[in-house]
């Protein structure tokens, strides 16, 4: 008998938040990290939905040959009426101050 039982539907999927924000931060302070990016990951390897929905945009922006930075992000969640599901578009700014305190 098989005493341990997972739900795949209930169960939790290793994440790590802090690999997500430095993944965002990354691609908005270097031009050519959302060319890397776009290789290996699609937005599912984001846990969290406003990273996972960042990621998007940010996908949607490089695939339309524009650079990935504050300014195209922040522009792309205004004409896109999206600003409302980012709950503070500071959030995107301090993705690049964290990354340049853990990465520089």
């Amino acid at each position: 008998m098989n005493l341990v039982k997972t739900n795949l539907a209930t169960s939790t999927l290793p994440h790590s938040l802090l690999a997500e924000r430095m993944v965002l931060g990354i691609i908005l302070s270097r031009p050519d990290a959302m060319t890397i990016a776009s290789r290996y990951l699609n937005p599912e390897a984001f846990y969290i939905d406003v990273h996972r929905l960042i990621y998007q945009a940010a996908l949607e922006i490089y695939k339309n040959g524009q650079v990935v930075d504050y300014v195209t992000l922040i522009t792309w969640f205004e004409d896109n009426k999206k600003t409302e599901e980012i709950a503070d578009l500071s959030l995107i700014a301090n993705f690049v101050d964290k990354t340049i305190t853990y990465v520089f």
